[in-house]
């Protein structure tokens, strides 16, 4: 597959302008008259707020032909035969001798070689002579076919030479007066046009820039707003990932807070452990208002209210941070089972002495709730301590 570079095209002038691109004469051809050859233009409205690019590929073309029309200035060639060649190879062109006028032919010679960096083309020993003299003229081209035409160059071959060319990558691109496969003179094109080197390329791209007083102007890369905009959908498209990763890392420190929690209540209601050792951790505890309580129903039957698991749920009147394991009013630690999205709202149980009346007196609307890691130990005793705890003198 081959590279492809990309000539962006910008118009500043007041009026559109039919900009054309050509392909530098290749080195090997000297004593010949070699004219350029384009077949590819793009109308460029002034300010136009899309893109206008030619793409080059780096895949080079031969063609051979021969007609009535002698290679000139201003002559339209039409090739007869046209092939993709690569460097390194060597070509053979094989033109008639009229009569008969006919096409010549055109392949890659499987034995034959090229130096580094060039490829060769070889003539048959046609009689061009004799086809002059019947109005037969061969011709031959060597440049890139593009998605958007071919540019290159064309000349008159001699009957059995051999000519090693060698590519030259560099452009013009003019809004010159051209037609498409007319051939054009080299000198007139490279006066009065944008001159593009491979080192002007930046990233396969360059952009040419025809100015509001007629100038051209090459510079690497894509057109400037262009890449603005591109590098500003960039820039949102790392923040988005950015706030993204930050709401998952949020989300996952929640839950894992959260199991955290719920497996050390779980060890503390079964009598695993006597207490969190969350309280080692430096955490200090807040203090909201409440605003509102409200119960869960009692589920099953109850032998004895003390002995009754009280659940409910409190909301407060601040966030509250993760982490916290009991809500503390009056003497009356609730542990916290669940906190719900937001951080105000909070599910709880309760199993020690106090009944429903005296919890939602202690954090019912109003009043203050501690937020802890640990309990309090005062007035905290459940039943059977409370029982040996009377009997003490």
């Amino acid at each position: 597959m081959s590279t492809n570079y990309k000539i962006y095209l910008v118009n500043q002038s007041a009026s559109g302008k039919n900009m054309w691109c050509f392909l530098s004469e290749p080195e090997g051809l000297t004593g010949k008259e070699v004219y350029a050859n384009s077949t590819t233009s793009l109308y460029v409205e002034p300010n136009y707020a899309g893109l206008n690019y030619f793409t080059v590929p780096v895949q080079y073309s031969l063609q051979a032909g021969a007609s009535n029309k002698a290679v000139g200035l201003d002559i339209k060639i039409d090739s007869n035969i046209s092939i993709d060649a690569d460097l390194k190879q060597s070509y053979d062109a094989d033109y008639a001798t009229a009569p008969p006028k006919k096409g010549p032919n055109l392949s890659r010679d499987q034995s034959g070689s090229s130096p580094d960096g060039t490829l060769r083309f070889v003539t048959n020993s046609f009689d061009k002579v004799k086809n002059q003299n019947q109005n037969w003229f061969e011709s031959a081209t060597f440049g890139i076919e593009t998605a958007d035409g071919f540019i290159g160059s064309t000349w008159a071959p001699d009957p059995d030479e051999q000519t090693t060319i060698t590519p030259k990558f560099k452009f013009y691109v003019s809004t010159g007066s051209f037609k498409s496969g007319t051939l054009a003179d080299f000198n007139t094109i490279s006066n009065s046009s944008a001159v593009i080197n491979l080192s002007d390329f930046e990233r396969l791209e360059v952009t040419v820039t025809l100015t509001s007083q007629g100038t051209f102007i090459v510079t690497p890369g894509k057109p400037a707003q262009l890449s603005t905009a591109i590098k500003g959908a960039e820039l949102m498209d790392s923040y988005s990932k950015l706030i993204n990763s930050h709401n998952q890392l949020v989300n996952a420190h929640s839950e894992l807070i959260y199991s955290h929690h719920r497996a050390l209540s779980y060890l503390m209601e079964n009598d695993q452990i006597s207490e969190s050792p969350a309280h080692e951790s430096g955490v200090k505890d807040v203090v909201v208002k409440s605003k509102g309580i409200t119960f869960n129903k009692p589920q099953g039957d109850k032998l004895d209210k003390s002995n009754e698991l009280i659940t409910g749920t409190i909301t407060v009147g601040a966030i509250v941070a993760v982490g916290f394991l009991y809500m503390i009013a009056s003497g009356i630690n609730l542990r916290i089972t669940n906190r719900g999205t937001g951080g105000t709202k909070f599910d709880f149980s309760y199993n020690g002495d106090k009944g429903r009346d005296a919890i939602e007196s202690a954090f019912k609307a109003g009043k203050d709730i501690k937020f802890s890691q640990h309990r309090e130990q005062l007035n905290t005793l459940d039943p059977v301590e409370k029982v040996f705890k009377s009997l003490e003198v």
